[in-house]
């Protein structure tokens, strides 16, 4: 099953649109990405200058309501993906599988001639069609096809305009009701392809968190906790060369973050799972002890009273009697104290 993926990110200063653009474009240094493949790259909408494309849309509002707030969301990035086995395939012995049940070792990325072409365009036509009636066309005003990162997506930059043509993000994407018809909205436009939307409510992750792990034991990269930390290291650095990297860089480390989280949490669970066998073992001993403790008890009642009606049969019915009923009050006292105990 493929899912869709949706994530947004705000820009409010134009520094952070440009700084934003430049990654885009590759024009400054992309870890991320393969440069041996940037060339697949495209342009759908808008030019090679994001910051140019928002400003002329900006300004076209700023003469019908003046300047933005200072504070005003001036445009959201949004990044719209999908699980890799939606259009990734590659190819052996002339026949193609998906890259899901490729061997372990091959490379993330794939050339362009292994990507199912006619599924990538229906996803990209879909996406702009969901942009185009959520924004209005006018508002979406840069949207660029990468091709060079881990799965192909898009970035599209959106002027967030409301039904009065002023500048509000809000209205978009304001509370935890509207992000949700957010994701369900885009589901829907999807559906048609077999996208569907992740489970509301659920933590799923976008990595195959036991394949990695399946996968850096294979190649002999250590335990999963020595591959996950070293990953946030590399992750860790790269967030701090850069205070405003495009949304796709932030994903990858929130990833990394969250397999690192993975590896303490089951770490933690193995500790409690120890500490719930060794309570239960102390509690089975303590209970056994106190079982053994009450079974000696009542066997050395047993040969007491054993004793006891021996020497009544041999002192005649007088004393058998008496001696009865004092059997019974010992044998009343043994009970409430066993109770009391």
């Amino acid at each position: 099953m493929a899912y869709i993926i949706l994530r947004t990110a705000k820009q409010k200063t134009k520094g952070n649109i440009a700084s934003l653009g430049q990654h885009l474009q590759r024009t400054r240094d992309t870890p991320n990405a393969d440069p041996d493949l940037t060339h697949q790259n495209e342009i759908l909408r808008g030019s090679a200058d994001l910051l140019a494309d928002v400003d002329a849309r900006l300004a076209e509002l700023e003469k019908v309501n003046g300047k933005p707030n200072k504070n005003a969301v001036l445009c959201v990035e949004h990044l719209i993906a999908f699980s890799p086995d939606f259009v990734h395939f590659f190819k052996e012995d002339g026949d193609y599988f998906p890259r899901s049940t490729a061997e372990p070792g091959l490379s993330w990325l794939v050339p362009e001639s292994q990507v199912d072409a006619d599924r990538l365009q229906a996803f990209v036509d879909k996406s702009l069609a969901w942009l185009d009636k959520r924004y209005g066309l006018e508002n979406v005003v840069n949207v660029q096809l990468h091709l060079d990162e881990s799965s192909p997506h898009l970035h599209a930059m959106v002027v967030p305009v409301d039904e009065r043509g002023r500048l509000n993000c809000r209205s978009f994407l304001g509370g935890r009701e509207k992000m949700r018809y957010m994701q369900t909205s885009i589901a829907e436009e999807m559906a048609p392809l077999g996208l569907v939307r992740g489970v509301e409510g659920s933590k799923a992750q976008h990595q195959d968190v036991k394949r990695f792990y399946e996968l850096a034991k294979e190649l002999g990269m250590g335990t999963a906790h020595e591959v996950v930390q070293a990953r946030l290291q590399a992750s860790e650095r790269e967030r701090q060369k850069d205070p405003n990297p495009p949304l796709s860089a932030l994903i990858y480390y929130h990833d990394d973050r969250t397999g690192a989280n993975m590896v303490e949490d089951l770490k933690k669970l193995d500790s409690v799972r120890v500490q719930a066998i060794d309570t239960t073992q102390r509690t089975i001993k303590v209970e056994y002890s106190t079982e053994s403790r009450e079974i000696d008890k009542i066997h050395d009642l047993f040969s007491l009273f054993k004793k006891a009606d021996t020497h009544i049969e041999e002192s005649g019915p007088d004393f058998r009697q008496r001696g009865a009923r004092a059997m019974e009050l010992v044998l009343a006292r043994e009970i409430d104290r066993g109770i009391a105990d």
